[in-house]
């Protein structure tokens, strides 16, 4: 038996419901409500982005990313909708998509951002703000009068080179031939000095890649097994087990849980930032701002 459909008025007033509860933090309590909701055709387009956010918080991608791309269809403007979809292009290697949808939401600065992922993890190359252009071009105004001042363009001068032409097209000399205009690198061969900074930067290159050493991949970090070594090393070293925690946390947040049973009775700054992150991954966004307070208040004792 099918379930009884709802009149537009309680169907509007039962989005406004499921969406104060996803505002809150009940993430369960709200998608239940949703996909109820879905399941008796009564979601209009903002309810469509709300379900988006609460299987996206829940941990359900794919169908995150079906309800965020139907809200948008129907030319929804939902930024937490958009940054679904967004993420999910990047996902699946098109980021031309992602850099179309990511350039539809009205603010793309840092803290904008971090309000709306609310620690959700990122795929796509998200900006920290708008890229002002003025500030490229005087950089290159820049460079072009550092090329053209008259000490660089005497180097060749100083070290017995020949100063450049700079004859118009048709006044050459006669029986002299004409020499074409030297770039910058020209300039500084013919002055003995980009020998000298060649070898400088490979010299550089070369201790970097030695103090680099071999790059970790994320495929070497195994989040739940990091997570055992962690408990196993809180008792010992708790500033090494909980630095390990948070960066299992970041790589699988699935694990937000575990982390917080592990961290349940400690009282450290650091476990309390922790704690933070992971109240904030499972929607639990009061709980995280007191964490947050918790660990902010050592910085003033």
């Amino acid at each position: 038996m099918s379930p009884a459909p709802l009149s537009p008025e309680s169907a509007a007033d039962n989005i406004r419901i499921a969406t104060i509860h996803l505002r809150l933090g009940q993430l369960t309590l709200a998608r239940a409500e949703l996909e109820d909701l879905l399941g008796r055709d009564a979601l209009d387009s903002l309810g469509l982005a709300a379900l988006a956010e609460a299987r996206w918080r829940t941990g359900d991608s794919d169908a995150a990313t079906s309800a965020a791309e139907a809200h948008l269809e129907t030319g929804g403007t939902d930024p937490v909708a958009i940054c679904i979809a967004a993420e999910a292009a990047a996902a699946e290697g098109r980021p031309g998509d992602a850099r179309v949808l990511m350039d539809r939401l009205p603010a793309a600065d840092a803290a904008a951002l971090d309000a709306l992922f609310a620690g959700m993890p990122r795929r796509a190359f998200w900006p920290a703000g708008a890229v002002d252009r003025t500030d490229i071009d005087d950089l290159r105004r820049e460079q072009r009068t550092f090329w053209d001042a008259p000490q660089v363009q005497g180097h060749a001068d100083a070290s017995g080179g020949e100063a450049r032409a700079t004859a118009e097209p048709g006044s050459e000399t006669p029986g002299v031939a004409s020499r074409a205009v030297p770039g910058p690198r020209e300039v500084l061969e013919a002055s003995g000095a980009w020998a000298s900074i060649a070898a400088q930067m490979t010299v550089g290159e070369s201790a970097t890649r030695q103090l680099a050493g071999p790059r970790r991949q994320k495929a070497e970090l195994d989040p739940r097994a990091e997570l055992e070594r962690a408990r196993d090393e809180l008792g010992a070293k708790p500033e090494r087990a909980l630095l390990r925690m948070a960066l299992a946390l970041r790589a699988d947040p699935t694990i937000a849980p575990a982390v917080l049973d592990a961290i349940n009775l400690r009282r450290e700054p650091a476990a309390a930032l922790l704690r933070g992150d992971a109240q904030r991954l499972l929607g639990r966004h009061l709980e995280a701002e007191a964490a947050f307070d918790a660990a902010a208040e050592t910085l003033e004792s």
